[in-house]
């Protein structure tokens, strides 16, 4: 395959996102270079989110996470499109409230420096620790066609979107936002047809939730208020109770 080639299947178009990386345990890394920030689809005007992503070096694309301990690592760096960096991650640790947070370390280093030291687009692994590749679990097989008739079967049987987007995502080896781009924009129309409210509310909810480590009050109030579900945040509090809750002014997951 062709470098253009590569950079064709990579090709990513406006409003489509790299999936973040899937870092799942102790040690696990990804090395590449800084090829775009955008900001994050939950950015506020009181905390603004940048997501940034990486060309690995086998050539493939991802979000890096925007957890608290990430992002504080990004504005530590002045992390910049074109640097070269090494994200390693540590496990959990305890915050300063308490709360157990994915930890990270962060190597930077400028572009212009790099590509000086290492003139080669292909680095080998001896030189800068590779990717590792998730892992290859047994997942079902499904056309898409079948994919979009198991989401319908779903919505027909009361799970919310979220609930069959996941369900089908966890069952497909998937990512959730594959899933959904695989959904036609009909169907969705559909289940949005026969969805509640309230089940509106906590799909958003719930897709919050899995994108932070953790999120104040006045952050959850500001995103739930901007996304005009009908509700107002204290509602929307009690509609989640059952896999939410707030503790020392954040929301978190139960």
């Amino acid at each position: 395959m062709s470098i253009d080639e590569v950079f064709k299947k990579h090709e990513v178009s406006a409003g489509q996102f790299a999936p973040f990386y899937p870092f799942e345990k102790d040690g696990d890394n990804v090395a590449g270079k800084i090829i775009n920030s955008h900001e994050s689809q939950f950015s506020t005007q009181d905390n603004p989110q940048t997501v940034y992503d990486i060309k690995t070096f086998e050539e493939e694309i991802y979000a890096l996470p925007t957890s608290t301990v990430a992002t504080s690592l990004y504005k530590n760096s002045n992390l910049k499109i074109g640097d070269y960096v090494k994200m390693t991650y540590k496990g959990e640790v305890k915050s300063k409230r308490g709360r157990n947070v994915k930890d990270f370390t962060l190597s930077v280093v400028d572009g212009e420096t790099f590509e000086k030291m290492f003139p080669k687009q292909k680095i080998s692994s001896d030189a800068v620790p590779q990717a590792p590749k998730p892992k290859k679990a047994e997942k079902a097989e499904m056309t898409d066609n079948e994919l979009v008739n198991a989401f319908a079967s779903m919505i027909l049987a009361g799970k919310s979107q979220f609930e069959a987007t996941k369900a089908l995502a966890d069952k497909t080896g998937k990512s959730i936002k594959e899933i959904k781009e695989l959904v036609p924009e009909e169907k969705k129309q559909q289940a949005e047809a026969t969805e509640k409210p309230s089940d509106k509310a906590k799909d958003f909810v719930k897709d919050l939730i899995e994108f932070y480590d953790e999120i104040s009050v006045k952050e959850f109030e500001a995103a739930t208020n901007s996304a005009h579900l009908g509700f107002n945040p204290e509602e929307i509090l009690e509609l989640c109770k059952d896999f939410i809750k707030v503790e020392n002014d954040l929301v978190l997951r139960k």
